[in-house]
């Protein structure tokens, strides 16, 4: 059931200003506090639905982006964000939201605690995967 609720809900894109309707917001909030198990995507603290906000992980301006030796992202063409993908997503409380904003420090995208997730994808098929293993 999971598979084809997921799937529902990223055939829905954005629309040109970058925005779901709100309907579609609340059904894509909802699974994603289901499936990060209510809790923020990133302080890893509990959080209710209510009030909580759709996060992506890898933040808008990195849709295309390559990172340094000291695990910072910086705009190029290594990697390409899987943008408004459910792995791309998480629920966040509108204070951590705003705290991450744009950072380019990666180990900010996605709290440790939280299950990992494929945000992004090189040509040679290599993946970039959050919370990196290495926090774990």
């Amino acid at each position: 059931m999971d598979g084809i609720w997921r799937w529902s809900l990223e055939a829905d894109e954005p629309d040109a200003t970058d925005r779901w309707n709100p309907k579609h917001r609340r059904k894509v909030l909802e699974y994603l506090h289901i499936r990060d198990g209510e809790r923020c995507g990133l302080c890893g603290g509990t959080m209710k639905l209510k009030g909580a906000q759709v996060e992506h992980v890898v933040p808008k301006r990195f849709a295309v982006f390559e990172l340094t030796a000291e695990g910072e992202a910086q705009q190029g063409t290594y990697y390409t964000s899987v943008l408004h993908g459910m792995e791309n997503l998480q629920a966040a409380h509108p204070r951590c939201n705003k705290y991450k904003g744009n950072t380019p420090e990666i180990r900010r995208w996605r709290h440790p605690s939280m299950p990992r997730l494929v945000v992004a994808k090189a040509k040679d098929d290599r993946v970039l995967m959050l919370p990196p293993k290495d926090d774990v």
